[in-house]
């Protein structure tokens, strides 16, 4: 390979592994109070790693009181403040981007039940009114499990590889299903806390997962076609429920509908599974119809390409989730 084409490359797997160095759509939280004394006790978390990408504001005629440094929480950073405002302030997050999707806003007015809803990219803000809206917030975990899986690039690395190293789309089914029942069991057992796990450790071995799975894509079939296969893509399952559940475990779930949103949630990584799926099925048929004047077909140069990308960024994954867990 010319040297010409190692260094572009080489550029092309540093700029796509390095989104997902921390663990993709780290999520917000923000929790808002009413109090009798007509102030509004502010909790608002954000990942250590990502907490000068989001500004969180207030009406005008809003004041903050006794806002201090955060503090550390597990991975998190956390602010503790008061705000006195007039009536029917806003609250405003900005800084939100497809790769930080969304803060959970939980918002408690004098009167009313806990209202629970997901601040994005596009509505940014709300109205905080003493009144019950019941904003659909539960329902809006579809849309953070279809997000989550369609931003989050080690997740559809491996499913890249379950789709290079089937053969057809009966075994394909195969492959998906027992990935997808892993990580569906250890997202529910995690998330309703049956299970424990560091997070740091689940990192790596996801991204070793990916490294499994590139240096696999080249064996024979008759490899891969054995019962013990489904057992290791389940096993691999496991892994990457793991992770999904560490999203979870940072953002919480709604009091009352854990269930249902822990439900919506899975739900919605299968919905954007799938979609990934169609979408390398249809790349892949598309480039297969490419006209070939000898030499190597531009097919097995995007199987090459994908592999390489696999391999390189679990790599990098490896070493520098390796290096952030013990430091």
């Amino acid at each position: 390979m010319p040297r010409s084409s190692v260094l572009s490359l080489l550029l092309l797997l540093g700029l796509l592994c390095t989104p997902a160095h921390a663990h993709k759509l780290a999520p917000a939280l923000l929790e808002l109070r009413s109090l009798p004394s007509g102030t509004i006790a502010v909790n608002w978390r954000l990942p250590a790693d990502g907490s000068a990408a989001l500004v969180l504001s207030f009406s005008a005629d809003c004041r903050r009181l006794g806002e201090g440094p955060p503090t550390r929480q597990g991975t998190a950073l956390e602010w503790q403040f008061h705000v006195q405002c007039g009536s029917q302030p806003e609250v405003r997050v900005d800084g939100l981007s497809p790769s930080q999707s969304a803060v959970l806003l939980r918002w408690w007015p004098e009167e009313g039940d806990e209202q629970q809803l997901l601040l994005n990219s596009d509505e940014p803000g709300y109205v905080l009114e003493n009144k019950d809206q019941k904003p659909h917030g539960v329902v809006q975990y579809l849309q953070w499990g279809i997000s989550h899986i369609l931003i989050g690039f080690d997740h559809l690395l491996f499913v890249l590889g379950l789709f290079l190293i089937s053969e057809h789309w009966r075994q394909r089914l195969l492959w998906v299903t027992a990935f997808t029942l892993g990580h569906s069991l250890t997202l529910i057992a995690a998330s309703t806390g049956l299970v424990s796990f560091d997070t740091g450790l689940v990192e790596v071995a996801i991204a070793a997962s990916i490294l499994v799975l590139a240096l696999g894509i080249n064996t024979r079939p008759s490899d891969v076609t054995r019962s013990g296969f489904a057992l290791l893509v389940l096993g691999f399952g496991l892994l990457h429920g793991l992770g999904f559940a560490s999203v979870l475990g940072e953002l919480g779930l709604p009091l009352g509908q854990q269930l249902t949103a822990l439900l919506l949630f899975n739900l919605g990584v299968e919905v954007g599974q799938l979609l990934f799926i169609a979408m390398l099925a249809l790349v892949f048929g598309l480039i297969a119809r490419i006209p070939v004047n000898g030499g190597e077909t531009p097919l097995f140069a995007a199987r090459l390409l994908s592999i390489y990308t696999m391999g390189g960024c679990a790599m990098y994954w490896m070493v520098s989730r390796a290096a952030t867990s013990l430091w």
